[in-house]
């Protein structure tokens, strides 16, 4: 229950409950009637505010009466003689609620009333009443509208699917004077599609663009040129969502016997078939520029496309090229199918992969003829903290001399130069660049540990200060390229006591009570209320006798102004604010302040309490998800909270 005392009904003809006073009623009624239908498992609810329908104050005043049916006038007692007609709700003087219902129905049903933040719950059994109505007309995987809990006589309701199902029977049905509904209900059935028709070589079909495809779909296939239709013109989409068969196939279109000039074909025959291949032989004195075959095309070509033999005649001296030469200088006549070999000069390379010409039966050299280009290298490849001497140049030809030299601090191994060789390609190995190491360092008043007399760039060594001497910093060194060591000088300074550590300005140290400072000892530092520290807390005694620096030292603390979205600061003081100052916010019209009004400027620089929100005002609240907690005031159904407006 929502409220202390409980609100019960009177269901007459079912069970017999007592009746409780009710609490005194709000200011407002009830908003939602909201139920559950047990025949069909399915939600229902009434907006006890829409036309036709009043709102009484719950349990009080004179006795009143809620019917879903606008205008009619029932009463509340027994003898209004509504027996199974219709359901209504009454509320009665002096604060009882009771509850007339139709007896054939299985009924639960939630109230919610605001105003008292009360439960009605009622249960109403009648299994021996004879039906007086339509069965309820659900149907599986759909669902029917209007949605009502008791069908008579006349009503008409219509039928749809869910997502993914096909309905199978009238959209519609009405209710009947014999309680059946006709037409019959129908059903829905899960939705069948065929997949994406098949493709066939050489085709195409009708629905390329298509995605979804029904029983009783068609597709039409046609063929590329070349190619005609063998089969079935369509296919169709059946009802179990498969695509008939046979599927049709493109066959190529074949080829008529060719005519060869000067020549007749092989094994003669009036028709070719698509991928068939001809021989021919020329007559006697006549030759053929290339093969002596032909091949039938798709679509009734040939290829070649024109079958001729030429008249033998011999052919000039080969062609020259430019930094070349052939082999055929020895000879002096070419018939056909004599070739010659071109090779190019050093430095220079065949291009297009031609090094043959053929003599062909007209008495020509067969094209393209060959030609020579001169061989060039890439760019020549850079090496680690060096530098090469062509950076500016562009081409490379073969010959081509680059020199190395390294970046300060490292030194050239390896080879000074390379050169572009006569394949396009630099000699090898490339040169590289290594740091130059340092010799063993000097410490003053101290030595190194594992003392060698030189040392790669990168590596670190150890050492010790005599006795009585101290580093200021680290005890390591380490070798930079180039030679030199960081730190530069390794020295161990005498150790000597500090003086008292510094004073700061509205701060202190904590180790007043000390009367003796030597190396390594630190003291820290505080500031006053309302300051912070600026710098290292912590100073150290160096070997030196003096602290390390810098010193720390203490500002003032401060609060920046505050800033409110949608609002702004009552009294104003500027930009700054000093600790235990207090600021206090105001919204803009139509926000209201979410947080406290008033803020004071705390010693570390912030706001407390935080800086409230302005939220905007709302003229009226819809219906919004319930939320788990339980704190709503109001009853929540099927994951909606109830509420009034």
């Amino acid at each position: 229950m929502l409220c202390n005392d409980s609100i019960r009904l009177k269901a007459p003809h079912a069970f017999s409950v007592t009746d409780t006073p009710c609490p005194k009623a709000g200011p407002k009624g009830p908003s939602f009637l909201a139920w559950r239908d047990q025949n069909t498992i399915s939600r229902r609810s009434l907006r006890l505010h829409s036309p036709g329908w009043w709102l009484p104050t719950p349990c009080a005043g004179a006795h009143r009466f809620l019917s879903p049916s606008p205008g009619k006038p029932h009463s509340c007692d027994s003898s209004s003689g509504m027996g199974n007609l219709d359901p209504h709700i009454c509320i009665a003087s002096p604060g009882i609620c009771s509850l007339r219902w139709d007896q054939s129905m299985v009924l639960t049903f939630t109230l919610s009333i605001l105003g008292c933040s009360a439960l009605l719950l009622a249960a109403v059994s009648g299994q021996q009443v004879r039906q007086r109505r339509c069965p309820v007309p659900h149907i599986e995987n759909g669902r029917s509208t209007p949605s009502h809990y008791i069908y008579r006589p006349g009503d008409v309701v219509r039928f749809t699917c869910n997502t993914g199902y096909n309905l199978q029977g009238s959209h519609t049905s009405i209710c009947q004077a014999d309680f059946s509904w006709s037409p019959p209900l129908p059903a829905c059935k899960k939705e069948v599609m065929c997949p994406q028709p098949p493709n066939i070589a050489n085709g195409l079909h009708s629905s390329q663009s298509t995605n979804k495809f029904l029983p009783g779909a068609v597709v039409h296939y046609s063929c590329k040129d070349g190619f005609k239709l063998v089969g079935n013109v369509s296919i169709s989409c059946s009802d179990v969502g498969r695509w008939s068969r046979p599927l049709p196939r493109c066959q190529a279109i074949g080829c008529q016997s060719p005519t060869v000039h000067n020549g007749k074909v092989q094994a003669l025959k009036d028709t070719f078939e698509a991928g068939e291949t001809l021989r021919f032989d020329c007559d006697a004195g006549y030759a053929a520029e290339g093969s002596h075959r032909a091949r039938c095309q798709p679509g009734g070509s040939w290829d070649p496309p024109v079958l001729s033999c030429e008249r033998v005649q011999p052919c000039p001296m080969p062609p020259k090229i430019s930094n070349g030469d052939h082999d055929g200088h020895g000879r002096a006549e070419f018939t056909m199918g004599m070739h010659v070999t071109y090779t190019c000069n050093l430095g220079y390379y065949l291009a297009g992969n031609v090094e043959r010409v053929f003599c062909k039966a007209t008495g020509k050299w067969s094209q393209p003829s060959p030609h020579c280009e001169e061989v060039t290298c890439p760019p020549p490849p850079n090496i680690a903290n060096g530098l090469h001497s062509s950076r500016s140049s562009a081409r490379f030809p073969h010959g081509t001399v680059v020199y190395y030299s390294c970046k300060d601090g490292f030194e050239l191994v390896g080879n000074v130069s390379i050169s572009c060789l006569d394949v396009g390609r630099w000699s090898r190995p490339l040169p590289r660049c290594q740091a130059i190491g340092c010799q063993s360092p000097t410490v003053h008043n101290g030595k190194v540990q594992a003392l060698k007399n030189t040392y790669e760039a990168g590596e670190t060594l150890r050492f010790d200060c005599d006795a009585g001497y101290a580093a200021e910093g680290s005890h390591r060194a380490r070798c930079q390229p180039g030679g030199s060591w960081d730190p530069p000088v390794l020295r161990c300074e005498q150790v000597r006591p500090c003086p008292m550590p510094p004073k700061i300005s509205n701060g202190d140290h904590n180790r007043h009570g000390e009367g003796f400072f030597t190396t390594g000892m630190s003291v820290s530092y505080t500031c006053d209320p309302s300051f912070y520290l600026v710098g290292n807390a912590h100073v150290v005694c160096k070997a030196s006798g003096t602290w390390s620096q810098p010193s720390p030292r203490c500002e003032a603390t401060i609060c920046l102004k505050p800033d409110i979205q949608d609002g702004w600061v009552v009294d104003d003081h500027g930009l700054i604010y000093a600790p235990g100052q207090m600021v206090t916010f105001q919204c803009q019209e139509g926000y209201s302040l979410r947080g406290s009004a008033q803020a004071l400027c705390q010693e570390n620089g912030s706001w407390d309490p935080p800086v409230p929100l302005c939220d905007p005002l709302h003229s009226s609240v819809l219906p919004r998800r319930a939320e788990s907690s339980g704190n709503d005031s109001g009853a929540a159904w099927g994951g909606w909270l109830l509420a009034s407006p």
